[in-house]
């Protein structure tokens, strides 16, 4: 056993013991608080990371909720992702895997094909699963965040460079939220955490060294008003901490 689970009895907020929660109450309809004590006692268990990533999980999930149109589309793609049937589904993210890996795309198709995927993965847990099988798919991530973030392949003090460079952000957005999108309740997934540790988690700490730079900006550029450069910032940095939040960098690679 990695761990053991003790239940101490704890008083709800009518008074009850837990065993007397767990019974059921005279009223059907009413509904009661408990308090679970949990120990650990194997140092080593997952459990602890495992608890804490699903409070921090639920928390996410409740503040998304939120927005009424996030609702409407969490809760219709509840029923759709039970009638696709899953061989045509892994078929379809093979075909995207292929199509984003052709190194004859341009910024465009690429930003296209991650668009769909964010918004299909949104649907369909099971992609996730799809997506840490192997470590194609996060290794892609990692190379386009590290060659668009820190710095633009051309020069961004043209006219061209600068709007070129206002892309490359916009991508560099979209590849955080992917990422902290397939990073998101998927502690449960056996694969992910081997993907992670491929070459020794290398990958991992470029990933989390690329999101916190400071990306290059054009000298001429306008200046961006507070509340955009709030708003960049702050989808960086949050989806930052939400992708370290389960991982231990130090652990694994050993890197101080």
């Amino acid at each position: 056993m990695g761990s053991l689970l003790g239940i101490n009895q704890s008083t709800s907020d009518l008074g009850s013991s837990v065993n007397g929660l767990l019974l059921g109450t005279d009223n059907p309809g009413e509904r009661r608080k408990m308090v679970l004590n949990i120990y650990l006692l194997n140092l080593h268990s997952p459990m602890l990371m495992l608890i804490r990533s699903a409070w921090s999980n639920y928390l996410i999930r409740c503040t998304l909720m939120l927005d009424p149109d996030y609702e409407k589309a969490f809760r219709s793609s509840i029923v759709r992702g039970q009638q696709i049937q899953r061989e045509k589904m892994e078929a379809l993210f093979n075909q995207l895997k292929r199509e984003l890996l052709n190194l004859e795309n341009t910024m465009e198709d690429s930003f296209n094909l991650l668009n769909e995927l964010r918004v299909a993965t949104e649907r369909n847990f099971a992609l996730k699963k799809m997506f840490w099988k192997n470590t194609d798919m996060f290794l892609f991530l990692v190379n386009q965040l590290q060659h668009y973030l820190p710095k633009s392949p051309v020069n961004v003090n043209t006219e061209h460079g600068r709007s070129q460079r206002c892309d490359e952000l916009e991508l560099t957005i979209l590849l955080t939220e992917i990422m902290s999108l397939m990073f998101r309740e998927s502690e449960i997934i056996p694969a992910r955490i081997q993907t992670l540790k491929a070459e020794r988690g290398r990958p991992v700490f470029d990933l989390l060294k690329v999101l916190i730079c400071t990306p290059e900006v054009p000298e001429k550029m306008a200046a961006p008003s507070d509340s955009d450069r709030e708003v960049y910032y702050d989808s960086l940095i949050q989806n930052t901490f939400v992708l370290a939040g389960p991982v231990s960098v130090t652990k694994m690679t050993g890197f101080k």
